[in-house]
Parts: structure tokens; C-alpha cells; sequence
């Protein structure tokens, strides 16, 4: 179905190859920092983006120092890695890690260096993988211990200066918050507890209880695909108007129930009206018997997340 795509969505972002120098000349894409404004608070620390880029929950399963990873419209991937507190940073010892591990090669990766007026030299390790141009910038002496990694496609690169603001704006952010931020776009505010982020999805999360126990996963989104309408797992019931916590004014309500299979029960929720849509994505995975898929929607938790946890743009923004 459309939406179990969604356990798919963290990305492994596996960046190598063989050394050359930085590919940031003729043709690379220059930001501004006043485009970095799609912003995630997680971990501690908060990262900043341009608009439109897509932020992913780092994977621990690959290592546990990466806390977000993103990409770009453009095929650009990324992810950003906190190092843990060792001083002093010993940049020739990591360049030599990098090149076994980052760049899978068995040269030293070609090295170059920079400085920033804010976080102090930066070190840009570069190379080669088949057909994309990869990056890490490292801050030895910067306060937070943040590296950059980067993988371009082919010609499509940022410029040097534009890959230094992104590292820049990583900065301490207040510990056991979870918040995402999206100009025009819906938020997400969490303190840890209750409803936390997973990753974004089509301008909107994918989120999910705290207490892995409890079951309960959801996706919210503005502008429902079509293919809504056609899916044959879902089966529509009968719609109803309603005032739902999402907005001020009414909504038609169109609720798809799908089909209860290995232990989880799914439901499927738009809410429409003549300025704006949403859809929600409920599933719960406590059930040993057959859920009743009306009780998924009027569970507390997800009337708790749509009345304290998601932030919304004035009326008519999101579109």
C-alpha cells in the first residue's frame, strides 16, 4: 500500500571511493544563510537546511554518533555525526579512520583547509564513489564536535562556502527536546515523552509513541495523494463532518479502514475543506484479537498528538 513504504524511509547512507579534490568549482550551488531555515532540534543539538530538503532519523544500527541524516531535491544526501567529547581532537588520526570507513579506500583521502569566522579551521576530507563526489568537513576546534558528511551526484555539488554554513549552523539546542520546523509547512514539538519524531513524509512526520511497548505509530501530512481514493486495500466508511483539533472550522472527515493482518490494525483519515487538506495514518500493533478501527481514532494518544504536538502555518499556508 502507499503508506507502508514508510518503515523504508531511514535512510543507510554509505559514502566512498577512491581521492580526489573537492568538486566545487563551475556549476555548484551557492546558499545563502538566509535559506537555511528548515530546521530539526533533536539530540541536543539543532541543524538547519535549506527549504524543501527532507530530514531522516539518523540509524544506530550503522552508527550511533550519526544523529540526522537528509537529502536534497536534487539528489544531494547528507547526514550530520556528533563525535563524542575527546580533546584534543586529533584531525590526522580521524582522516586516517575516514579513509577505512567513510571513503572505504585504502589511500588517505585528499585533504584541504578552510576557516570559518565562527567555528575556527575546518578540515574538508574529499573523494570519489563511481559517480558521486562525497565530502566530510570536520571542526577540531569547534565547541561542538560536529562533522558533515556529504554525497553529491554528478554535477550537482554545493559550493565550499554553502557545505561551511550548513556545519555552522549545528548548534546546542535544549537537551530531551524533539522538534521539526518547516517554513509554510507543518511543525512538530515534542519533549520526549508522549509522541516522538521518526522522519518527515511528504511535508509532514512519521512519528511514533515514546514507549516502543505501546504500539502506536502515526503519519500525519498536508494534501493527500489521490491514490487514496484507488487503493484496493482500503475500503472507505461512511464520511462525516467534523471539528477536529487541527484547525478552527469544520472539516469533511473521510475515514479507509484497511484490512486487520499480522497483529496490526491500520485507519486511514482525511480531513477536507474547501481551503485546505490533511491525512492521518494510525496503526496499532498491541492487539492480539482483531481491533475495532474506530477505536484507533479515538484513542487519547493520537487526540493528544493532534491537540498539543503538531504546529500549524496560518489557515490556507500549507498549500
Amino acid at each position: 500500500m502507499f503508506y507502508r513504504v514508510v518503515g523504508a524511509l531511514l535512510l543507510v547512507l554509505v559514502f566512498g571511493g577512491c581521492t580526489t579534490g573537492p568538486s566545487a568549482g563551475y556549476g555548484a550551488t551557492t546558499l545563502d544563510s538566509d535559506e537555511l531555515s528548515n530546521r530539526l532540534l533533536i539530540d541536543g543539538y539543532e541543524i538547519a537546511l535549506p527549504v524543501g530538503w527532507t530530514f531522516l532519523q539518523g540509524d544506530s544500527n550503522l552508527n550511533r554518533d550519526v544523529i540526522a541524516t537528509f537529502e536534497s531535491p536534487s539528489g544531494i544526501v547528507g547526514s550530520i555525526e556528533i563525535l563524542p567529547a575527546v580533546e584534543p581532537l586529533d584531525t590526522n588520526r580521524l582522516v586516517d579512520y575516514f579513509a577505512g570507513t567513510v571513503f572505504l579506500s585504502d589511500r588517505r583521502p585528499q585533504t584541504s583547509n578552510l576557516l570559518s569566522a565562527t567555528i575556527g579551521p575546518i578540515v574538508l576530507v574529499s573523494g570519489d564513489y563511481h559517480d558521486r563526489t562525497v565530502w566530510s568537513l570536520i571542526a577540531p576546534e569547534s565547541p561542538l564536535p560536529a562533522i558533515l558528511h556529504l554525497s553529491f551526484p554528478p554535477d550537482n555539488v554545493l559550493s565550499v562556502e554553502s557545505a561551511v554554513l550548513i556545519l555552522e549552523a549545528v548548534h546546542a539546542a535544549p537537551t530531551g527536546v524533539v522538534a521539526r520546523f518547516q517554513p509554510g509547512s507543518i511543525g512538530f514539538v515534542s519533549s520526549g515523552q508522549g509522541w516522538i519524531w521518526l522522519s518527515d513524509y511528504r511535508g509532514g512526520f512519521v512519528v511514533a509513541r515514546a514507549d516502543p511497548t505501546e504500539g502506536l505509530g502515526a503519519i500525519f501530512w498536508p494534501d493527500p495523494d489521490p491514490e487514496v481514493e484507488t487503493d484496493e486495500d482500503l475500503e472507505e466508511v461512511p464520511g462525516f463532518d467534523s471539528y477536529p483539533a487541527i484547525r478552527e472550522g469544520a472539516y469533511h472527515v473521510r475515514v479507509f479502514r484497511d484490512e486487520y493482518r499480522a497483529g496490526v490494525a491500520r485507519a486511514l483519515v482525511v480531513y477536507e475543506n474547501d481551503r485546505e487538506s490533511y491525512a492521518l495514518v494510525v496503526a496499532d500493533r498491541t492487539s492480539s484479537d482483531e481491533k475495532n478501527w474506530e477505536s484507533i481514532l479515538t484513542d487519547p494518544a493520537v487526540q493528544e498528538l493532534l491537540d498539543f504536538y503538531l504546529r500549524f502555518p496560518p489557515a490556507g499556508g500549507v498549500r
